[in-house]
């Protein structure tokens, strides 16, 4: 090691991480450019695991939809194939139900774990040195998942948003109940990594609506909903009704050609709305500009809250996210001294508290 590299080793590596609670359509795909096809089939398997293990341990609704998200903003950073998924799964599920207020013990985790691996062993205790092993994997990812999150847990349940807008609008118990096996369904996707909770709930409840025939009634715009963002939320959702439509809970209710025939209308939906309402898709000009000043505006708080964009220049100028991500690993580990620096964004906050303030309603327990 000469002396240049001896005085970049001794050097004080500091890492300053944001918390990125939303992503846009591009940084997702950017981060998963590459990817080998067969990980969704993998990923199916783990949103199995998770909603298998949540419902042994008798975890709530909320708790498997945090799981599902902590599961897919994982995957952004890393490749399922090069993982014991199962373990990650496991780890979600464990983060999730801390958060969630839902906690349980590290040895009850791995009763449930021993039991859905191997379902013919026999009991074994979780002290055992046999669970050593799988242990210190699960805490590890626990670690990770906390800080891929920059330890920001500042989330609400979409489903308690069902509730809350179903009330809101005067909905029908049964359209109710349908949105929120959709909003259950609609965790498996990124749409909770690229809109707020109540996008998505109020996307659900309209899909909903649209499966028993009915119609949605107008909701009002100090909910701060975009037509262009339930366009979104609703082509991602109606994308793994598609596309995987056996491993959902509404999928199998419904026939190829009612899922078909919604996306149709979805497609000509979008493209009246940019021809004569001027709707159009996001750009990173309005979706990264932030400012001092409390807009006034449903709108401008809507685009506070919506996700920003890394940087401006050409996609083959710039680097996403997960290998950014991977970098600053390496520096990180390379150097004799680091320190990593976790930091929440204070206006999703104060945007959060002002939208909560406009809509004169809170999301249900």
């Amino acid at each position: 090691m000469n002396a240049t590299q001896k005085h970049e080793a001794t050097q004080m590596v500091e890492s300053v991480r944001f918390s990125q609670p939303y992503f846009s359509e591009q940084m997702i795909q950017e981060c998963l450019a590459g990817r080998d096809p067969k990980e969704m089939q993998l990923k199916i398997q783990q949103f199995a695991w998770i909603t298998d293990m949540s419902r042994a341990l008798r975890f709530p609704t909320k708790t498997i939809a945090l799981a599902m998200m902590l599961c897919n903003r994982f995957h952004l950073y890393h490749k399922i194939v090069d993982i014991p998924y199962l373990d990650c799964a496991t780890a979600c599920v464990f983060v999730a139900c801390k958060v969630e207020d839902t906690s349980k013990k590290i040895r009850d985790i791995l009763i449930v774990y021993q039991k859905l691996r191997y379902p013919n062993s026999v009991d074994v205790d979780p002290q055992s040195p046999i669970m050593e092993e799988p242990k210190k994997r699960i805490l590890s990812f626990e670690r990770h998942l906390l800080e891929l999150a920059c330890f920001d847990f500042r989330t609400c349940s979409p489903h308690a948003y069902v509730v809350a807008i179903a009330k809101y609008l005067n909905v029908e118990e049964n359209i109710a109940r349908l949105a929120w096996d959709v909003c259950t369904d609609a965790c498996r996707t990124f749409v909770l990594l690229k809109y707020p909770a109540h996008i998505v709930a109020y996307s659900c409840l309209s899909l909903a609506c649209k499966l028993q025939g009915r119609s949605l009634p107008p909701i009002s715009k100090s909910f701060c909903i975009t037509q262009n963002e339930i366009y979104g939320a609703l082509s991602d959702i109606l994308d793994l009704f598609m596309h995987y439509n056996a491993f959902t809970i509404v999928g199998p209710r419904c026939s190829n050609e009612t899922m078909m025939s919604l996306c149709i209308d979805l497609q000509r939906a979008r493209g009246k709305g940019k021809t004569e309402t001027g709707i159009t898709e996001p750009t990173a000009a309005s979706t990264s500009a932030t400012t001092n000043a409390f807009p006034s505006n449903p709108a401008s708080i809507a685009a506070m809250l919506s996700p920003k964009t890394v940087s401006s220049q050409a996609p083959d100028q710039r680097s996403s996210l997960a290998e950014q991500y991977r970098q600053s690993e390496r520096q990180i580990h390379k150097a004799q001294h680091s320190c990593i620096r976790f930091l929440l964004e204070s206006d999703r906050q104060r945007m959060a508290e002002e939208l909560h303030k406009r809509k004169c309603m809170k999301p249900a327990s």
